[in-house]
């Protein structure tokens, strides 16, 4: 994968992986370098304040980005803004719940 087609990186919990939800289709390297690692900074501290998110979370921004559910379904209407490398990755044709 190439930068340009990066739309989040992110790490997430993976009880969707543990119960099956997910499935593990292959096995490859990471798809882009350690510089994209959110966490990795914090390696050399036992992780110690890395983020962690649940995999709910980010099924439903992936929901999200592709239209599926509305984008602002959140206390915070652009939650899931959070969750792309940067604001220029925000689809143009999003499901909206409010205005």
């Amino acid at each position: 994968m190439t930068p340009d087609r990066l739309i989040s990186c992110v790490s997430v919990s993976r009880e969707q992986l543990d119960n099956g939800k997910w499935k593990v289709i292959g096995h490859q390297q990471p798809a882009v370098g350690k510089d994209y690692w959110p966490n990795e900074k914090f390696r050399d501290c036992g992780w110690v304040g890395a983020k962690i998110y649940d995999a709910g979370i980010i099924e439903e921004f992936l929901d999200a980005f592709y239209g599926l559910v509305p984008w602002d379904d959140w206390h915070h209407p652009n939650y899931l803004d959070r969750f792309l490398v940067s604001p220029e990755k925000k689809p143009e044709h999003l499901v909206f719940k409010h205005g």
